[in-house]
Formats: C-alpha cells, sequence, structure tokens
C-alpha cells in the first residue's frame, strides 16, 4: 500500500467519526460536536504518542498534521459539518 492510500484511508476514518458526531448531536447545539470534536483530538494525539517510538516523533507527527490543515483551510478545502 502506498502513503497516499494510507492517508486518504485515515482521513476518510475522520470523515466517518465527525459523521458520528454530526449524528449523535443533530438538531441540538454546536457547542457539544466541538466539545467532541475536542476528545476526537486529544484520543488522536495520544494514540500518536502512544504508537510513536519516541515523543519527539510524535510531535513531529502532530505538527506535520497541524501544518496540512492548516494549508487546506487556506486553500478553501476544509471540512464544513453537513447538518448544523
Amino acid at each position: 500500500m502506498d502513503s497516499k492510500k494510507a492517508y486518504d484511508i485515515g482521513f476518510q476514518a475522520g470523515c466517518d467519526a465527525l459523521n458520528a458526531i454530526e449524528d449523535y448531536f443533530y438538531g441540538q447545539s454546536e457547542e457539544h460536536v466541538k466539545d467532541s470534536l475536542s476528545g476526537l483530538l486529544v484520543f488522536l494525539m495520544s494514540s500518536s504518542y502512544s504508537l510513536a517510538p519516541t515523543p519527539e516523533s510524535a510531535e513531529e507527527l502532530i505538527s506535520t498534521a497541524q501544518k496540512m490543515a492548516l494549508e487546506n483551510w487556506e486553500k478553501g478545502a476544509n471540512i464544513k459539518p453537513n447538518k448544523f
């Protein structure tokens, strides 16, 4: 498997997680969605630290992902909630 396909699988898993959060809170306060998203981010970053060989390599992964997310947002390729 190439790295693009692996990335796409992870990105799709994130989309699925966000959709599950949105489905759970549909019609309720958007604040709850933000709290759930915070929980998801903590889980993902904690998993990165747990799975990485060193804390520094986890921080590099997290930093790279944060940079890519900002670049996507600046290009207008940001994720928009479907239900709110």
